[in-house]
């Protein structure tokens, strides 16, 4: 067994259960052999994403909840943001990103392993950076088990 790990972020989460632009890669995430792990915000945003989409009719409320209660997203490990006390902030404030942002690269950095997202505007605010190799964006074909080596070579 590959012993990768992975941290998602919640845009790819969400497209495991909506279908929208992006779905199919997200999916294909799933099809690794990797650990998945976020911070427990995770299922703040998912919420909050299943939330709007609710409000806009796009989902009914019964099937927000039961993507909320749904096997793959119990299957992420999450870590409570306060083992993270000051990394968060430290790299919001050097990259100019949002606090929320940079718990999932103080995770991927306290797991050494990197971010999948599916935010291309968090992929190309890093891009050409320090940190530009801890973020990815799932793409058809992604062979997520070469994602563990960050920090290791």
């Amino acid at each position: 067994m590959i012993n990768s790990r992975l941290v998602l972020d919640a845009s790819v989460v969400v497209k495991w259960y909506i279908p929208e632009v992006g779905t199919l890669p997200a999916l294909e995430v799933l099809e690794g052999e990797a650990e998945f792990h976020a911070p427990d915000l995770l299922l703040l945003e998912i919420g909050s994403v299943l939330w709007k989409k609710s409000r806009r009719a796009e989902i009914q409320q019964e099937e927000a909840l039961r993507i909320m209660r749904g096997p793959s997203v119990g299957s992420i490990m999450l870590h409570p943001v306060a083992e993270l006390p000051t990394q968060p902030l430290e790299i919001a404030l050097s990259t100019g990103l949002s606090i929320y942002d940079s718990a999932y690269l103080a995770l991927a950095f306290r797991l050494d392993c990197v971010v999948i997202t599916a935010d291309r505007k968090l992929v190309q605010k890093l891009a050409g950076g320090p940190l530009a190799r801890m973020v990815h964006a799932p793409k058809p074909g992604l062979d997520v088990s070469r994602f563990c080596w960050w920090g290791s070579d």
